[in-house]
């Protein structure tokens, strides 16, 4: 495989002054040779073991790769404040005579701020192929040339964060068939109840997502709650999908999909988990794909019981 190009640096601001040998409209295909030095840096992303196919979203390795698996948020600071919730454990003491019982619940507080508008992730997927020789290069879909493409834009600086620089693939290019793709997205754990002091073990990097001894805690309480219900099997995200649970309930057409990110939501899914296991976070957070969202506030548990009890 040939390249037609080699990019290297933290990021470029400038698709023209680098890919300007292209012509509007032409393909542009890019992706890292991998070379015996560049493998651990591939191995670090998740793209192991090495064969050919292998497809997952990276793991966030700086601000591009966050924006590529988690999307962002924009806040309109042009706009007025308005009223928002943080969740919070609330405690305080009831005094039954001589008698001090400390109780404790989750509460939504509010407090305000300017609005925010959530700009979906771009969602790009690298993949491992190997040509006739053997060799392994990681690849990402090939794209229309435009000097004002953002996504372009978005894929050279994703390669740059992730490896330190980036290859224009030239001719020779080994093309991926959908049907050789196998995303490692996912990790399946053990079939069947699980006890949740063994499945809690499984979840450690979900819960290293948590930014706050609160958020952990409240975090803890969600996931035990969803696995009291009993999923028939639980898988957890991998590379870009870290932080995120998916509890499976088959015999019922439902999945919940759990995120270790306070101020997201928990997602009820319709489907097989075939069909899920092949989507984009983008796909399965897009509002026509879930059939509810239940967001993470105090009153989680009770509208979750609209679905699972």
């Amino acid at each position: 495989m040939t390249t037609r190009s080699v990019l290297t640096g933290r990021r470029i601001r400038n698709l023209a002054r680098h890919l300007g040998f292209f012509e509007l409209g032409e393909s542009v295909s890019l992706g890292l040779l991998v070379t015996a030095e560049r493998f651990t840096a591939v191995e670090r992303i998740g793209l192991t073991p090495a064969e050919h196919g292998l497809t997952l979203l990276p793991v966030i390795r700086g601000p591009v790769s966050r924006f590529n698996a988690e999307g962002r948020y924009l806040i309109r600071r042009d706009e007025s404040k308005e009223t928002a919730y943080r969740t919070v454990r609330w405690k305080w003491i009831e005094r039954h005579g001589d008698e001090r019982i400390e109780r404790e619940e989750w509460k939504d507080v509010p407090y305000l701020r300017y609005p925010r508008i959530f700009v979906s992730p771009s969602s790009v997927e690298l993949s491992l192929v190997q040509d006739d020789a053997g060799a392994f290069t990681v690849t990402a879909p090939s794209l229309p040339y435009d000097p004002q493409s953002a996504e372009l834009l978005h894929q050279v600086n994703l390669f740059l964060e992730l490896f330190g620089e980036v290859h224009v693939l030239g001719a020779g290019r080994v093309h991926l068939n959908a049907g050789d793709e196998r995303r490692v997205n996912w990790q399946l754990l053990p079939h069947g109840e699980v006890p949740w002091d063994v499945l809690r073990a499984h979840l450690t990097p979900v819960f290293e997502r948590a930014r706050s001894q609160q958020k952990r805690a409240f975090l803890n309480e969600r996931l035990e709650a969803l696995a009291a219900y009993g999923p028939e099997f639980t898988v957890v995200g991998a590379g870009g999908f870290t932080g995120y649970v998916l509890f499976a309930f088959p015999q019922r057409n439902l999945f919940v999909l759990e995120s270790a990110l306070y101020g997201n939501a928990t997602y009820i899914l319709r489907g097989d988990w075939e069909h899920l296991a092949t989507l984009t976070k983008a796909d399965l957070l897009r509002g026509d794909l879930h059939e509810a969202r239940v967001p993470h506030q105090a009153t989680w548990g009770e509208q979750l019981k609209a679905y699972l009890a």
